[in-house]
């Protein structure tokens, strides 16, 4: 119901449209997909992604898009949840990260439905998963998915101690967009200006 209600995954159209394009056959499709449509500023990982959903059919695959994307929120906080130490785990400070994160989540996942972005963060996040449990090449295969989902990856630093903090950041910039893009496109301008800031 929420997935079918005016103006959730706002964005869905874009990944629809690429997936589409981006394994198509025709003349302009395939790997001419930046060329003929360069509105899509979004990495052919997510296109991929969005692949199968697309073939469940326009309002189907935007539905299950949505319902995916906001499930992943309560996973994510839990695996940002685990990288803290556990001497300074306490039940007011997931309380309190819960009621910041879930409401931006269910925002820039449900509302504008920013596959890219879940991907970026997802993939991110499981980077600091396997830099904390010292599997380096696995580290950098992630870190090189999340950039290819969302370009803003790129600054991922998973030896400095303030990139969760920054992951934080870019979750408040990215609600601020999210805003924003009821109105336009998906161009991704918080994800910019992360990229320079950070």
């Amino acid at each position: 119901m929420l997935a079918r209600s005016h103006g959730a995954g706002g964005s869905w159209h874009y990944f629809a449209t690429g997936a589409t394009v981006l394994f198509g056959d025709d003349r302009g499709e395939g790997l001419h997909l930046y060329a003929t449509h360069p509105e899509l500023q979004i990495g052919p990982l997510s296109f991929a992604v969005a692949l199968p959903l697309d073939a469940l059919g326009p309002s189907w695959g935007r539905t299950a898009a949505v319902f995916l994307m906001s499930c992943t929120g309560p996973l994510l906080l839990s695996a940002i949840w685990r990288l803290v130490p556990v001497p300074h785990r306490r039940p007011e400070r997931l309380l309190t990260a819960g009621l910041v994160f879930l409401p931006i989540w269910a925002e820039l996942a449900t509302h504008a439905g920013h596959l890219d972005d879940v991907l970026a963060l997802s993939l991110a996040i499981g980077a600091l998963h396997a830099r904390a449990r010292d599997r380096p090449v696995l580290a950098g295969l992630l870190v090189g998915a999340a950039t290819d989902a969302k370009p803003w990856a790129l600054a991922l630093d998973l030896d400095d101690p303030e990139v969760q903090r920054d992951l934080w950041d870019f979750i408040h910039l990215e609600a601020r967009q999210s805003r924003m893009s009821r109105r336009g496109g998906h161009g991704g301008e918080a994800s910019s200006r992360y990229l320079k800031t950070t």
